[in-house]
């Protein structure tokens, strides 16, 4: 974990984002609240005197997280062999689980399990192309 001061002045949607997603304690300590994938946790602790600001620092983490998630998915629907990018959508996924970060996880984590699933099944697709010509073959 890490203090987290923010060099320019927080958007107002990374505020209220960090308000939604995490809570600053009376000692200073950053807590992502609990959801549907990741129990609540300690990510950090604040430095300066305002809590909107490090909560919004770290809503801005996650909004790059989401960016890279994008990207990957783009990548992997443009891509003639998607099951390359597997093992990298995977790396994201445990990223996302330890990051540093407030933001939705339960949609995060959603998008990149579709995503897996988009690439296992042109992996399927392509085992059984395979498997068919292997089949005309031998005829």
């Amino acid at each position: 974990m890490e203090a987290l001061e923010l060099a320019v002045a927080p958007s107002a949607e990374d505020q209220q984002n960090g308000e939604r997603w995490g809570f600053v304690d009376e000692h200073g300590n950053i807590w992502s609240r609990a959801s549907a994938v990741l129990p609540e946790r300690n990510i950090g602790r604040m430095r300066g005197r305002d809590p909107l600001v490090a909560l919004a620092a770290l809503a801005r983490r996650f909004r790059g997280l989401e960016v890279r998630a994008a990207e990957l998915a783009e990548r992997v629907h443009r891509s003639p062999r998607p099951s390359r990018l597997l093992n990298e959508i995977r790396r994201l996924a445990e990223r996302v689980r330890t990051s540093e970060a407030l933001g939705d996880y339960d949609a995060l984590f959603g998008g990149l399990a579709e995503l897996e699933q988009v690439v296992l099944e042109a992996q399927r697709l392509v085992r059984e192309r395979k498997e068919e010509l292997c089949a005309a073959a031998e005829v």
